[in-house]
């Protein structure tokens, strides 16, 4: 009996060992615990909302308010009405625009000397207007009537403007032919001024004289 059990013993060992490769290590059974994850779609970074750009305050403008001032034939004259023409040339019962250089003026004066009240050759008259000391500047535009088709100053002359705050020269034209215009003019005035005079001077030439216009003249009142 014991014998027969240890015949049975052998053969299970040789059965054992046949299992086995020499050239093989011993059979291990590798359980890889580490956890394997689900694939999932990467996680989306949200774009970010562009900040707005703040809209930039535009500082207007500052509004340039125009000085006051009155037109000189709205201020009282004081001299010289008889050949001062205040807006238009007046023709007896005809009305002509003031025109200098092409442009037409509604506002200003129009002033001559007539040829027969020239005694050698030159003659002056005043225009005075009362400022009563309210006014500091003067502007204006000076030329000879457009529509006088003057020629050369031999056969109508040559003009003057001076202007005066009371009896102080501040503007003077000096003596041209009829073509001088000095246009966009501006003067101070000085300080305590009452009276504000014009004076036209004439040469006369072989036909006589011109007309001679000064714009759309503005007196400004101090501030």
């Amino acid at each position: 009996m014991l014998k027969k059990l240890f015949i049975i013993l052998l053969v299970t060992i040789a059965l054992i060992m046949s299992g086995c490769d020499a050239d093989q290590g011993p059979i291990v059974i590798s359980v890889d615990k580490t956890p394997v994850r689900s694939e999932s779609s990467p996680k989306e970074t949200p774009t970010p909302k562009a900040t707005p750009t703040p809209t930039e305050k535009l500082t207007p403008e500052p509004t340039v308010k125009e000085e006051s001032f009155k037109y000189i034939e709205d201020l009282e004259l004081v001299e010289g009405e008889s050949t001062l023409n205040l807006g238009e040339w007046k023709f007896g019962s005809r009305t002509v625009p003031f025109t200098i250089s092409g442009q037409i003026y509604n506002k200003g004066i129009g002033m001559y000397i007539k040829s027969k009240d020239i005694d050698d050759e030159k003659g002056s008259v005043d225009f005075i207007w009362d400022l009563d000391k309210n006014f500091h500047r003067i502007s204006f535009d000076l030329g000879c009537e457009e529509n006088s088709q003057y020629d050369e100053k031999e056969k109508y002359g040559t003009y003057q403007i001076t202007i005066l705050a009371d009896d102080t020269e501040i503007w003077d034209s000096s003596e041209n032919d009829y073509k001088f215009t000095a246009l966009d003019q501006s003067i101070d005035i000085p300080e305590g001024i009452e009276t504000l005079t014009v004076r036209l001077t004439q040469t006369k030439g072989i036909n006589g004289t011109l007309n001679v216009i000064m714009g759309s003249v503005k007196i400004y009142y101090y501030k």
